[in-house]
């Protein structure tokens, strides 16, 4: 049973009555760049890991520092976000340089998660350390896992 997923919000598109999948991936493959390895470069890769304790969202978004991020959460939307023009133009003004050419792909995103009722929103921590934004989602007391003794 999948306890969190991922929702990517696109504010342009209009309701469709057809087949949503494939309309998804014809939008992906006509609008995002991608690598050389054939991937999609607008999004972050992410790692989800369930502990008893709680949930951890693990981002891959090297290059970047922790004031660049925005995390939202509205009702059971966590959305984590990045302007698009924050490194390249932090780079030309602290280099005073003229970039000729950008291949780090680096740019903005906009990424959000579905949050069970599981999730105890108050006490959503983060953590930004060499290239890995850490999202910590602890699990409602009412939720965690525990022993009951028989009397």
């Amino acid at each position: 049973m999948t306890r969190l997923s991922t929702y990517t919000a696109n504010p342009t598109r209009e309701k469709r009555s057809y087949n949503t999948a494939l309309s998804d991936l014809l939008d992906r493959l006509f609008q995002e760049e991608t690598t050389r390895e054939g991937r999609y470069a607008a999004l972050p890769p992410a790692n989800i890991v369930e502990t008893p304790k709680n949930y951890r969202i693990d981002l891959a978004v090297p290059g970047y520092e922790k004031s660049d991020f925005d995390l939202e959460i509205d009702k059971d939307l966590l959305t984590v976000s990045v302007k698009d023009e924050a490194p390249k133009d932090r780079q030309q003004k602290q280099s005073h340089r003229k970039v000729l050419r950008d291949e780090f792909g680096m740019r903005g995103f906009c990424r959000s998660f579905r949050l069970s009722d599981q999730v105890d929103p108050a006490n959503i921590q983060a953590h930004y350390e060499k290239g890995i934004l850490s999202i910590t989602l602890p699990k409602s007391e009412q939720q965690m896992r525990r022993s009951i003794t028989i009397s």
